[in-house]
């Protein structure tokens, strides 16, 4: 994981955009403190399962999401969404998504 821009950063927490060997962002890394990347939160494209009363097992993973900053897509984006910034990611509406969280460290006061 290679963390890039710094997209968030408030007291001790600091969140980046990271990849998995390609050069297209597709994870956040989270530091807080001195530990850099003590989190890290990954975006899964998987299929849809059906919205019934039906317990599915968790569809298997397509690949990961690309994360992309609002800020460098602002005179395409409604002036909202460009104004309160972060990121976005794309997405049709036939897709799941499911979010995969691996911790280095606890994040314990």
């Amino acid at each position: 994981m290679v963390a890039s821009n710094t997209i968030a950063e408030h007291k001790k927490l600091a969140v980046t955009l990271g990849t998995y060997g390609n050069n297209t962002p597709s994870c956040m890394n989270i530091s807080h403190g001195g530990t850099n990347g003590a989190a890290t939160i990954s975006f899964e494209r998987t299929l849809r399962v059906p919205d019934n009363q039906v317990v599915n097992n968790l569809p298997p993973s397509l690949g990961q999401f690309p994360l992309f900053s609002v800020a460098d897509y602002k005179h395409r984006m409604p002036e909202g969404m460009a104004r309160k910034g972060g990121i976005f990611l794309p997405m049709y509406q036939r897709e799941g998504l499911s979010c995969s969280f691996f911790l280095l460290e606890l994040f314990l006061p």
